[in-house]
């Protein structure tokens, strides 16, 4: 009956806490009304593990950035990270007029990500080819990060990335609107010419492929950006709807003709439209040769130093033991502490994260504890269930996560005793870093439990 009366009380508070933030699993008894015990000599066993994919795109969704590139990082390997893109008509689109008309280019638009534009050493010049998709892709499906799509031999174009862009704070556009140029400052972006013969294929459309995105999708599928040099960093993209200097909206990843009509230079875009475009990262790895390769599913390794990426790269796992002794116990609070030290250089190259997340195998899937999936319910904020970065001195970090009602979920038999550490948001995150074990003998990762006894 103890254990039936805890699990109500559980349910009760956390209800009752649903427009607080502060109080999301920090207590289900007041700590005035009731002795708590600490306990932390918990054993906890971690271990590097692979991921098999990530989804990268799910219908509607849209993200701040868009890795792209080969990363040669020295510590987890090598990434490599390719873009399929779908173009459209913008919402509501003028039905463009060709006819009469003469080619003066077809231009890529990309733009570079506000955060980590480039992760790692910007000093170099990334390289990247533009190919022509064949391939449906279908903006109603989920696609993960081992997802490709088949594409023409050659390439549409090609270009490169430098620390000239990477550090750029505005670029300068002409806009072709109606018979007026317009010179005008907008996002940071790379600009890309593409071959001469699609150009011709897209003013030459026929009436029907210019009338929906239906039929124009049936001609054009998209394109895919893959790198072609090798890198000790990885570059970003965003495709966002921004407004210019002058409020001209626009779409941050667009394919734009340049034409003349009567004499008068014009514009059409055809754009990657953040919420009904599709935007596939494919995601391939090579931990050969690293020392990461030496620690994924060895615990022996796990008890000194761990691996965690973003990407579809490495999470950390964590058995925990030495709570069986335990019953009729009511958590207060549960926190995993886990700490990472990092050089000066390797700070300046590789910043560390802002925050990781705790999550559970559930049908297969890694899927958030409790503790963050209720921090993420309206009128909630992630933050609430930890997992943020804090600096405890020079070149030493710690993370905090709130575990609290899954450790509960674990005391009642309801799940199993392990919990992984995952980067957040993952798919999209390039960031990276190696944690201190359980037997570090300075700052060892450990569980910090307050309870009561019922």
């Amino acid at each position: 009956m103890l254990k039936y009366l805890a699990a109500v009380i559980l349910l009760i508070s956390v209800l009752m806490a649903c427009n607080d933030p502060a109080s999301i699993n920090t207590g289900v008894i007041a700590s005035d009304e009731l002795d708590l015990i600490l306990e932390n000599d918990f054993e906890l066993t971690a271990t590097t593990t692979l991921e098999d994919s990530v989804l990268t795109y799910i219908p509607g969704s849209s993200n701040d950035r868009y890795p792209c590139g080969t990363f040669d990082d020295p510590d987890f390997g090598q990434t490599s990270a390719q873009l399929f893109l779908q173009f459209r008509y913008p919402v509501n689109p003028d039905i463009p007029i060709f006819e009469d008309a003469t080619v003066d280019s077809l231009i890529l638009h990309l733009g570079l990500a506000n955060s980590d534009r480039v992760y790692g050493d910007s000093s170099q010049t990334f390289e990247f080819e533009v190919y022509e998709v064949l391939e449906d892709m279908e903006n109603v499906e989920n696609y993960y990060s081992n997802q490709v799509f088949e594409t023409e031999a050659m390439p549409l174009g090609s270009f490169s990335v430098d620390e000239t862009d990477f550090s750029r704070e505005i670029s300068v556009t002409n806009f072709f609107t109606a018979d007026t140029v317009v010179v005008d400052t907008i996002q940071p972006q790379v600009s890309v010419e593409l071959d001469a013969t699609l150009a011709e294929r897209l003013i030459n459309l026929d009436s029907l492929a210019r009338l929906s995105n239906t039929n124009f999708l049936e001609v054009f599928k998209g394109l895919n950006i893959r790198p072609v040099s090798s890198n000790d960093g990885m570059a970003s993209f965003s495709f966002e709807q921004e407004a210019s200097n002058t409020r001209i909206s626009y779409f941050t990843g667009r394919m734009t003709l340049y034409y003349q009509r009567d004499g008068v230079p014009r514009e059409y875009s055809w754009v990657v439209d953040p919420s009904f475009s599709t935007q596939v990262i494919n995601y391939t790895s090579d931990l050969t040769g690293a020392p990461i390769e030496d620690a994924v599913d060895d615990p022996d390794v796990g008890n000194e130093q761990l691996y965690l990426q973003g990407y579809s790269g490495t999470n950390v796992k964590i058995a925990i033991d030495g709570w069986q002794s335990l019953s009729d116990v009511i958590v207060n609070r549960a926190e995993l502490e886990v700490f990472a030290r990092i050089s000066e250089e390797d700070a300046a190259l590789y910043p560390l994260p802002e925050q990781m997340i705790a999550s559970e195998l559930f049908n297969d899937q890694l899927v958030f504890v409790r503790d963050f999936s209720l921090a993420t319910l309206p009128g909630q904020v992630i933050q609430t269930a930890g997992g943020d970065i804090e600096m405890v001195e020079e070149g030493l970090y710690k993370y905090t996560l709130n575990i609290s009602t899954h450790f509960q979920e674990i005391l009642d038999g309801s799940v199993n005793n392990e919990v992984f550490l995952r980067l957040f948001p993952k798919p999209y995150n390039v960031r990276r870093v190696i944690l201190l074990g359980p037997e570090d003998p300075e700052y060892p990762m450990n569980l910090r439990l307050t309870y009561t006894q019922l």
